[in-house]
């Protein structure tokens, strides 16, 4: 890696520092570093190691929550990247904290009593990783899709329906990767976002058992969404809504109709972000 000197002053250069060590090392303005010369060489370190493991921590108090409220302000918490998350909880929701832990994945329920419960991260990606974890997400997406076809009898349905609640859990664990690496770039939260949504509508339709006619249309059409995290082409994104549309118009299926307008809600939302590139800011 090579940077070029900024001169300052008559007496005073300085050089840039990349922002991903900057990031993994949790640095900011007016922070120090220890500069040591050793046989021509300038060595940078951080200054300060204790602040590299610093946990966020988030508090929580449910006690008067309903159930399905707490369970989405933990979830909510984890996705946010919060290390530990100390809740306040009533005796109605103990009994759920435990299966909430289950569906964190890489978090750990340290304690629990009638008031109280502790959550706290104990296994994270690597951010060299993260990038991996979203690759890992699109194809378990990809390969839930695929899967649809052979869920015909009751084993075959609840075998659909326990890998739709693990790649709900991933989802999750995706996301909370994002937010750790604190990611700018808004197609993969969105993405990921809308995937979730089109594979919540065809996991709602094989537990009603609905006949899908056009199901292996829809399936190629996922695909090619699915593939728009990896080529970003705008033009494929038009040729994708043009034929969803055309689908729609035909089609006198209900949920098929309901899956169509979630992947045509799908390529309306990233559409602007992949004209124009990825956008700044956080997401």
């Amino acid at each position: 890696m090579k940077r070029s000197l900024i001169q300052l002053n008559d007496t005073t250069y300085a050089i840039t520092l990349p922002s991903k060590w900057i990031k993994e090392n949790s640095l900011s303005k007016k922070d120090y570093l220890d500069l040591q010369e050793a046989e021509g060489r300038l060595v940078v370190s951080v200054d300060k190691p204790a602040k590299q493991h610093e946990k966020s921590q988030i508090d929580l108090n449910l006690s008067e929550c309903p159930i399905k409220a707490a369970w989405f302000s933990i979830t909510s918490s984890y996705i946010a990247g919060f290390d530990i998350i100390e809740a306040k909880i009533s005796p109605k929701i103990k009994p759920h904290v435990e299966e909430i832990a289950k569906n964190l994945i890489g978090s750990a329920l340290i304690s629990v009593s009638d008031t109280h419960a502790t959550f706290a991260c104990v296994s994270e990606a690597r951010e060299e990783f993260q990038e991996d974890v979203l690759n890992n997400l699109i194809f378990r997406f990809r390969q839930h899709v695929s899967s649809v076809k052979d869920a015909r009898t009751s084993k075959e349905k609840s075998d659909f329906e326990q890998k739709d609640h693990e790649l709900n859990k991933f989802v999750f664990y995706s996301l909370r990767a994002l937010n750790k690496k604190k990611e700018q770039d808004k197609t993969k939260y969105l993405l990921v976002y809308s995937l979730e949504q089109i594979c919540d509508s065809i996991s709602e339709s094989v537990a009603r058992d609905t006949k899908m006619p056009n199901w292996k249309k829809l399936e190629d059409i996922f695909m090619q969404i699915s593939n728009l995290y990896f080529s970003r082409q705008w033009v494929k994104a038009q040729e994708i809504y043009i034929r969803i549309k055309e689908l729609i118009s035909i089609t006198d299926n209900n949920a098929e109709k309901q899956i169509l307008l979630k992947m045509k809600e799908t390529i309306q939302i990233l559409s602007p972000y992949m004209l124009f590139g990825e956008s700044s800011g956080s997401a």
